[in-house]
């Protein structure tokens, strides 16, 4: 019943959506957030994108921000994302260049380039180990890590037999084309961190970031898309002017918190339709 309200009120707002447009002139920034997808879906993803959307680099966002000039920036714009760096987000560098798509791929930098893994990966996706993966997000996170080493034997450190992350060599091949930001270094809950293991995950990673492009550190994705005022603090101090969460999809605009962009997930086994549905969708809730 859930899922055929929302459908109805999605097309319905395609009716009236154009009348609105034409009343709410504010520019809107969607913030697209994938992580993994078939090469052949993401074309599918961008053929969407570009008939409907303007396609924004998040570095033209940050400059929206950072200068207050939003005139920069089209009416209705779409920045796409990519978090952690799997080493899949490799075979999607012919379609991003032969479209000339501006992407941002935020990556766990204490990961890339290793067989390590994102600790809660290391937990099967059912059952009892789902919940205790639940339950571990919700404590400190030194006493997190010491419960997982408990439990499978997994540190940050921990070797695996094959790899799941971009390595250096590919992260450098196409750092040309994409823009290579920030997702902290082992992917924790930053509001179970210490402010000491804050600092390290914002500035070590941010240094990571740069060794490995030659290029600048400017945005941050919060693991999980979960944040609170004091780990935006670190951020911003730790020289960051773009901070993006993941939580209730909305579009970003002028008076938007740029240290707390909100981000719009999309599922990689999405079809057209779905993405434009969540896309809609998202249109909906930021006026609400």
């Amino acid at each position: 019943m859930r899922l055929q309200i929302r459908t109805l009120i999605v097309s319905l707002w395609r009716c009236v959506r154009p009348i609105l447009r034409l009343i709410d002139t504010r520019r809107r920034i969607a913030i697209l957030v994938y992580h993994e997808i078939d090469p052949e879906v993401f074309k599918s993803h961008i053929d969407y994108l570009q008939k409907n959307y303007e396609l924004v680099s998040l570095r033209e966002v940050g400059v929206a921000y950072s200068s207050g000039d939003f005139e920069r920036l089209p009416r209705s714009s779409a920045a796409i994302t990519f978090d952690d760096g799997w080493k899949s987000n490799y075979d999607l560098l012919h379609t991003i260049k032969k479209r000339t798509i501006p992407v941002t791929i935020f990556l766990n930098t204490g990961i890339v380039g290793t067989n390590r893994r994102i600790w809660n990966y290391t937990l099967e996706r059912r059952g009892s180990e789902r919940e205790l993966n639940e339950q571990l997000k919700l404590i400190d996170n030194c006493e997190r890590k010491q419960r997982l080493q408990h439990i499978n034997g997994h540190t940050d450190v921990t070797e695996y037999e094959t790899r799941d992350m971009l390595s250096t060599e590919e992260i450098r091949e196409m750092a040309s084309v994409v823009d290579f930001q920030s997702h902290g270094e082992f992917h924790p809950v930053l509001t179970k961190c210490s402010d000491k293991e804050l600092i390290q995950e914002f500035r070590d990673s941010s240094a990571r970031v740069q060794a490995l492009t030659r290029g600048d550190c400017f945005a941050f994705a919060y693991p999980y898309g979960l944040s609170n005022m004091r780990v935006r603090d670190f951020a911003k101090s730790s020289g960051y002017l773009l901070g993006r969460g993941l939580g209730i999809p909305r579009h970003n605009f002028e008076n938007s918190d740029p240290m707390n962009l909100s981000g719009v997930g999309i599922d990689e086994e999405w079809s057209v339709d779905d993405l434009e549905k969540q896309l809609l969708w998202t249109e909906i809730r930021s006026i609400v």
